[in-house]
């Protein structure tokens, strides 16, 4: 959604990806979208994927067939996690990070795994999808003021 000139994030819909419906608005949070892509990038072995605010995504390993690929995510050159994904279907080939956002693990990276290719002289892999959320979030609650604007309401329901 749109606010304030930027593009913000409310909640996702439960899909293939995700098994249930999840709302930022509802805690009274917007997140900021600083990665909304389809295009197609390759991370090899050995090198990283920049994101935003001191995010990189890196290859760990990839599996000696091809299928799969060991990835890390790190910020400011620290690993906060890491987990192996397949693009066998959507929901094996989406590299996911979560935190906790009052209370609930929701997601803020996702990067969608297309191929996953190893051969004696090189690896690499390829990221056609990629989103990221801001760290930080801006609050909005019922009667919060930004310039002539007053906020009425807050709520998920369209």
């Amino acid at each position: 959604m749109g606010f304030m000139a930027d593009k913000y994030f409310a909640g996702y819909k439960a899909n293939d990806v995700f098994d249930k419906d999840r709302s930022l608005i509802n805690d009274g949070q917007l997140r900021r979208v600083l990665i909304d892509s389809g295009n197609e990038n390759t991370i090899t072995t050995g090198s990283v994927m920049p994101l935003e605010e001191g995010y990189e995504l890196r290859i760990k390993q990839i599996d000696l067939n091809g299928n799969k690929v060991y990835l890390a995510l790190a910020k400011d050159g620290e690993e906060v996690d890491s987990k192996v994904v397949s693009p066998e279907n959507l929901k094996s080939a989406t590299y996911q990070y979560k935190v906790d956002i009052a209370g609930e693990d929701t997601p803020i990276v996702l990067a969608h795994i297309s191929n996953v290719f190893a051969s004696t002289e090189s690896a690499l892999v390829t990221v056609d999808g990629l989103f990221q959320l801001s760290d930080t979030f801006a609050a909005v609650e019922d009667g919060d003021k930004y310039d002539k604007m007053k906020v009425t309401s807050v709520s998920d329901q369209v």
